[in-house]
Parts: structure tokens; C-alpha cells; sequence
């Protein structure tokens, strides 16, 4: 059954080629990016989760990028990368900036 199996898939592979290949570069891409996107969201939620705790605390209501850093281990351009996505709690961040936790 198997074996059936892999002799039609294989001759399917070797008789279009170009096909083949599109297929496997849009498999490619799309464990890429779904790969990007669980990194994106993780230390995302590690930023968040820092603010949120600041916030909560009462003490700090702004952090800066390099303190954030400190804390999470993060590097400061990939703070700054993540927050200055729109829709972010965040958005608006230069290097160097200051960010507002959230309240």
C-alpha cells in the first residue's frame, strides 16, 4: 500500500518539476513565517508581561527601551522592533525611547 503510494508520488514529483518546486517553496516560507510569528509573539508577551508588572506595582508608569532589555534579556533594536508594530500597546517607539506601560 505504501510503497504504491511513494512510486505515484514520486512519479508525480519527477513529472512536474516546476510544480514540485513551487509547492515546496510555499511549504518553506510557510514554516518560516509561523516559526517568526510563535518568536514574535513569545518575547512579545515577555515585553507585556514586564510592563504589566510595572504598571501594576504603581512604580513605574514609563520604562525605557534599555530597562526592558535589562529585564527580559532581550536586545534593545529587537524591543524596539516589536513595539513599533502598529496595533501594539506600544507603538510608538524610536531607539532610545521611553515606553509607556501599560495601566
Amino acid at each position: 500500500m505504501y510503497s504504491k503510494l511513494l512510486i505515484v508520488m514520486g512519479d508525480l514529483i519527477t513529472d512536474r518539476v516546476l510544480l514540485s518546486a513551487i509547492v515546496g517553496g510555499f511549504a518553506v516560507v510557510f514554516i518560516l513565517r509561523a516559526i517568526k510569528n510563535v518568536k514574535d509573539r513569545r518575547d512579545s508577551n515577555r515585553i507585556y508581561e514586564f510592563l504589566r508588572r510595572c504598571a501594576k506595582d504603581g512604580q513605574y508608569v514609563f520604562r525605557s527601551s534599555e530597562a526592558i532589555s535589562t529585564v527580559t534579556r532581550l536586545p534593545e533594536s529587537r524591543i524596539a522592533d516589536l513595539c513599533s508594530k502598529p496595533g501594539t500597546a506600544t507603538s510608538n517607539v524610536r531607539k532610545g525611547s521611553v515606553i509607556r506601560g501599560v495601566s
